[in-house]
């Protein structure tokens, strides 16, 4: 096992900016700000150690990611994306009711990222309201051709 975290970016359309660091409750790049609206939630689950079952046909991820969006150009475009990134080096065992490292984790395979449906969209259209990302699944297939975000390495 090894442990992921979710990445939720944003770029300017046809304009590379660079990727969030890391996850986390709220980004800013700028005078613009990503924030979690569910953070109490992720928090209570992150504090109990929950994992998730990811099947190969691909598998909502719970709880959910919904962000709130602020400080966008109001007539650009931007392309809004999820990517999941390992939180460490290392893999994981379960053993004696708690989690140890097992070694170096293994290489990752180029990132799989999930685009917003509404994407791309403009400023405006993204800070109306909450951004949720409820229909985005995750998936072990490595091969998977839905546009299903693959956080493992096999």
């Amino acid at each position: 096992k090894e442990k992921f975290g979710v990445v939720v970016t944003y770029c300017k359309l046809n304009l590379n900016m660079p990727r969030s660091p890391s996850a986390a409750h709220s980004y800013q790049h700028g005078c613009s700000r990503m924030t979690l609206e569910n953070s109490d939630l992720w928090k209570s689950f992150h504090s109990i150690g929950t994992e998730m079952i990811i099947t190969k046909h691909g598998r909502r991820m719970f709880p959910h990611c919904s962000v709130s969006v602020t400080g966008l150009q109001p007539f650009t475009n931007y392309v809004i994306m999820v990517d999941m990134v390992p939180v460490d080096s290392f893999k994981y065992k379960w053993k004696k009711e708690q989690w140890e490292v097992a070694g170096k984790a293994e290489p990752q395979p180029p990132c799989r990222t999930y685009t917003h449906p509404d994407s791309p969209a403009t400023g405006t259209h993204w800070m109306k309201q909450s951004l949720s990302f409820l229909k985005m699944k995750l998936t072990n297939n490595t091969l998977d051709q839905h546009g299903h975000v693959t956080p493992l390495s096999f």
